[in-house]
């Protein structure tokens, strides 16, 4: 296989229901790959080098063996708004191949204000503004700003309406910036595509395992220890069938019955089970008692890791907390999934709680991405339903989303 950044075409769709032409000067395949029947866009941003060249194509030519078309697009954006419209023509030339997109290096970023609305009545509501990556998520629906909005931030691309149909048509994985640092970020790239060949080969695996952490729960007699326990394996919120397996390791505080939280993140370094959940308050520097420096210190022995704690992605913020868990020069992780602000979860749809959702489809070997999308474009129901952008808007994926589980 051959790079072919250099080719440039037209692709032909509609847009608003008129005939368009769309110039693609670098949005051609990285590599041939004629059986594929699902195309991921990289849009990579050309201030980052040709360090990370043989990695995209090495990338390229790993997805191809799973299936997917790799094109790139190497050009700055001057907005969101010309981001999301190449990546609507994209869509009106490939359709439904088109699976997704992979943001490589700084992108444009959209915002919507969002409000969460509590079931109990005596907790007032929470509005803020966040990070969008749902705007570049759903490519048929409408972003706009209601008469009288103004950003609080005083951000140009900033909505407080999102209306029409509201599903996802693709996938949206980042891969950002590391440190605020153009050379760090090649060199972090350059880590992540060897890593993340490795885990495609073979090579090293973690087993076959999950694990979840909890800092919400502590029980001080047996039998709050055993409720606890059958609530986070079997109960209406846990990761079923993921929390089921005989192999499953779930953590909390619990002196009567042995258990720590400290035990669960000793696990999740030692390399004890390739999928991780986290359950913790957070905040951009940090995910419960993981910091930042934790992170850029320790092993994180996971390829999957998923955060349920706030702002743990905001890509506002130099550092960030999920930004080192991908990139760390200690870290196995290959996808990473949290939030940009304050974060309610996913909520519950119509086939049950999040996390539920996202586990079966893996296990029915969907990937990460499509999982995701696939609970997102089944409807919440109440109390989520009232505050469904609070719950989509805020979501981030860090690192490559078209990632399966190994069977």
């Amino acid at each position: 296989m051959t790079l072919k950044r250099e080719r440039s075409h037209w692709h032909m769709g509609a847009v608003a229901g008129l005939l368009v032409l769309v110039w693609c000067g670098a949005c051609s395949p990285l590599s041939d790959c004629p059986s594929a029947q699902r195309t991921v866009e990289m849009i990579v941003n050309p201030e980052l080098g040709p360090a990370i060249n043989p990695g995209l194509e090495r990338f390229a030519q790993d997805l191809c063996a799973d299936g997917y078309e790799v094109t790139e697009t190497r050009r700055s954006f001057a907005s969101p708004v010309e981001l999301r419209e190449h990546l609507r023509a994209r869509r009106s030339a490939l359709g439904s191949r088109l699976d997704g997109v992979i943001l490589v290096g700084e992108a444009p970023r959209a915002y919507q204000f969002v409000t969460s609305e509590s079931a109990n009545p005596d907790i007032p509501s929470l509005a803020e503004e966040v990070i969008s990556y749902q705007f570049y998520a759903d490519l048929d629906g409408s972003f706009t700003a209601s008469p009288g909005y103004h950003s609080p931030e005083g951000r140009t691309y900033s909505y407080d309406q999102h209306g029409g149909n509201v599903d996802w048509e693709i996938w949206v994985g980042v891969l950002p910036i590391y440190q605020g640092s153009v050379s760090e970020t090649e060199a972090a790239l350059v880590r992540y595509f060897d890593k993340n060949h490795a885990y495609r080969a073979g090579v090293d695996p973690l087993p076959r395992a999950f694990i979840q952490v909890s800092e919400h729960f502590t029980a001080t007699t047996s039998a709050e220890h055993e409720s606890i326990l059958d609530g986070m394996r079997s109960g209406t919120y846990s990761w079923q069938p993921f929390s089921m397996e005989s192999s499953a390791r779930i953590y909390f505080d619990s002196p009567p019955g042995g258990l720590s939280v400290d035990q669960g993140y000793a696990a999740l370094s030692d390399g004890a089970a390739d999928f991780f959940v986290g359950d913790s308050h957070g905040w951009t520097g940090a995910h419960g008692k993981l910091t930042i420096a934790w992170a850029e210190s320790n092993p994180v022995k996971t390829v999957f890791f998923w955060s349920t704690g706030c702002a743990v992605g905001n890509l506002d913020s130099r550092a960030n907390f999920l930004s080192s868990i991908l990139y760390s020069p200690t870290s196995r992780v290959l996808v990473a999934k949290g939030t940009t602000n304050n974060s309610g979860g996913m909520g519950t749809n119509q086939n049950g709680y999040s996390g539920h959702n996202v586990a079966t489809a893996l296990s029915q070997g969907d990937s990460l991405g499509a999982a995701i999308r696939r609970h997102v474009n089944v409807p919440l129901i109440s109390p989520w339903n009232k505050s469904r952008e609070f719950h989509t808007a805020t979501s981030v994926i860090l690192g490559d989303p078209t990632l399966k589980l190994r069977q």
